[in-house]
């Protein structure tokens, strides 16, 4: 399982406490793989994540079965103040680059993205 903490860190949006990067790959996924992602959010804002090239599934939100309207396919999530949500999703189609960003625009221009690749 990955673990994505969302936080802020000297003024500075950051997952894993890190600002983004265009050059560090955060994760190497390989193409056809399957895995549980964990978002962590450690910071007093609600973070809106939005993940690139494929949708997720909600297992849980902080330890309990999503409520019927988070059932389904998603690309986006809202990831509220000391919430914890674990995503199932698929990496099936496409390789490259690609995202996992905060949609608060503020949050996102200044640094609260990370890159993964499909390899």
């Amino acid at each position: 399982m990955r673990t994505w903490r969302f936080g802020l860190r000297n003024g500075q949006w950051t997952i894993n406490d890190r600002v983004f990067d265009a050059d560090t790959v955060a994760a190497t996924i390989p193409e056809g793989a399957q895995e549980v992602w964990l978002f962590q959010n450690a910071s007093t804002f609600n973070h809106p994540m939005h993940m690139h090239l494929e949708a997720f599934h909600i297992l849980s939100r902080n330890g309990r079965l999503p409520i019927p309207v988070e059932g389904g396919r998603k690309d986006v999530v809202r990831v509220g103040v000391n919430e914890q949500l674990r995503l199932f999703a698929r990496f099936r189609d496409f390789r490259g680059p690609y995202v996992l960003h905060c949609k608060n625009v503020v949050h996102e221009d200044h640094g609260m993205m990370l890159r993964w690749d499909v390899v």
